[in-house]
């Protein structure tokens, strides 16, 4: 990265100063904000000054600026200094001095904004502030120009090879609609579902109704219950699902919704029934087996 700050001479250190002043009053009242740093050869920081000199003009609060610098430079026995500075005015007050033009992102300009807002007296400070410690860096090349990491991932045009194989999805319904014989699936919120049902036992299906579903017990009601899974919310009637069936099981008043009912479109066979007569049993008993109604005559029976 090209250096932005000029390297001084061979034994010299350099002050650098700039003053940002402001076209309206700050919140803190500040009209101007003033900095000062001294950088050795190396451009590290040696010393750092930094506020507002609001009752000042611009190029006297850079006087002033340049007055403190150069008061620790002599206190530290720098004898040869060099200055810059970015006002025409005090480049000519100053002889054998350089104005340089600042850009709108160096070290002075950019730093020293940060005490027009968050200093209202100028005066040295021993630590870093704002993002001072960055712009030292930047300006001797020791940071890298963003963006920090390139990274271009080069994915073809969307072909994978030897790719996993894809996941199997799973959907699951929101509600409780599907039960098994013995269990009810664990879905979030279950407790609330069927909330009002007999056979609901927070979120699990109550033993009782397992039972009734186990010993075939609702089958003649609907054959939804014949099934491997329940649908609950299946219409078995006028008005009436399987989870009515299930519900009025559990209570005992069955004889509420059986009218509503679905016929079973299949027939329970009645042989499958102990201890019923068969059609032929029911006709001789009650006398209208063809036997009975056309009583056969022997041969020896004549005609007077």
């Amino acid at each position: 990265m090209e250096s932005l700050w000029i390297v001084p001479e061979a034994d010299l250190e350099k002050i650098n100063v700039h003053c940002v002043v402001a076209e309206n009053p700050m919140p803190n009242g500040n009209l101007n904000g003033v900095g000062a740093i001294i950088r050795g050869k190396q451009g590290e920081n040696l010393w750092t000054a930094f506020g507002s000199l609001s009752d000042l003009t611009e190029e006297q609060a850079l006087v002033t600026a340049i007055h403190a610098a150069c008061e620790h430079a002599l206190a530290k026995g720098w004898d040869a200094i060099h200055i810059e500075t970015t006002s025409p005015r005090v480049y000519d007050t100053i002889s054998l001095q350089e104005h340089i033009p600042l850009n709108d992102d160096q070290l002075e300009r950019n730093t020293w904004t940060y005490g027009l807002a968050n200093s209202t007296e100028f005066g040295e400070v021993e630590h870093s502030v704002g993002e001072l410690d960055f712009h030292l860096a930047r300006d001797m090349g020791k940071t890298l120009i963003p963006p920090y990491v390139a990274v271009t991932q080069i994915l073809g045009d969307g072909e994978v090879e030897d790719g996993p194989p894809p996941l199997k999805r799973c959907k699951l319904s929101q509600y409780l609609k599907t039960v098994k014989a013995n269990t009810l699936h664990a879905i979030k919120g279950k407790e609330k579902i069927y909330a009002h049902f007999s056979f609901n036992d927070a979120g699990a299906l109550h033993p009782k109704a397992v039972k009734l579903i186990d010993d075939g017990k609702l089958v003649r009601f609907s054959g939804e219950f014949s099934k491997q899974v329940i649908n609950l919310d299946a219409e078995v009637g006028n008005g009436v699902f399987a989870r009515d069936v299930l519900h009025h099981a559990m209570l005992g008043t069955m004889h509420a919704i059986i009218p509503k009912l679905h016929v079973p479109k299949k027939l329970v066979n009645l042989e499958d029934f102990k201890g019923l007569m068969s059609v032929e049993e029911v006709l001789e008993l009650t006398g209208f087996a063809p036997s009975s109604a056309f009583p056969q005559t022997s041969a020896d029976d004549g005609i007077a």
